[in-house]
């Protein structure tokens, strides 16, 4: 009986969520009052907290506690995760990421999209690009796929731009002036110093450009 009347509360909260925010609580909390420990109770109280009322503290130890009533319970990692985005637990997230992967029925799609939004934000966007295209994998529909392209133009233009193109282009066009300016004046031992000196700019260019974008 008090599971029927658990599930009665519980489908009451879920149906008002998220435009009727004081029925939902109402409901809820006859909820829990029934099964204390139901994760997907525990699931939504803690997404009002976090979408609602920003207390991500709160949010957190009420989805970690649903978790701990029903770790294979799909549904709670991405709102579970999203709480942790927010609250800018980047380090915990990308952990509780690579658990949640290994559940059975976890939207992987959703998982990978918000590995790679931390990537963002912890400006690593190589691996932010490299999350949103395993995302893509697992994407079956158009318009989330043309969210993921959107997601990916925003890294892209984010990142930096390849200096060592540019720096190639400048030294190059010095160096074919310098020849037809000074070609013959130009004796065989500068051009023994100038040739390694280009490669060691090069390389330490690229070298440059590859450490900014890691």
């Amino acid at each position: 009986m008090d599971t029927n009347l658990h599930n009665i509360y519980l489908f009451k909260a879920l149906d008002a969520y998220p435009y009727e925010l004081e029925e939902t609580i109402e409901a809820l909390n006859y909820a829990l009052s029934y099964e204390p420990t139901n994760a997907k109770a525990l699931c939504l109280l803690a997404k009002i907290h976090s979408e609602q009322l920003g207390d991500y503290e709160i949010a957190k130890s009420l989805y970690a506690e649903a978790l701990a009533n029903n770790m294979e319970m799909a549904s709670i990692y991405p709102d579970y995760l999203y709480a942790l985005l927010a609250n800018e637990d980047y380090e915990e997230a990308l952990k509780l990421i690579d658990f949640a992967l290994k559940v059975k029925g976890t939207d992987k799609g959703v998982i990978y999209t918000i590995q790679g939004q931390i990537y963002e934000a912890l400006f690593t966007y190589k691996k932010a690009l490299k999350s949103f295209k395993m995302a893509k994998k697992y994407a079956f529909n158009n318009g989330y796929i043309s969210f993921l392209k959107a997601e990916k133009d925003r890294i892209k233009d984010k990142m930096p731009k390849k200096k060592t193109v540019i720096w190639m282009t400048i030294i190059l066009s010095l160096l074919v002036y310098f020849l037809i300016a000074f070609g013959e004046g130009i004796t065989m031992m500068a051009l023994v110093w100038m040739i390694p000196a280009l490669a060691i700019l090069t390389y330490t260019l690229m070298m440059h450009d590859w450490k900014e974008n890691e």
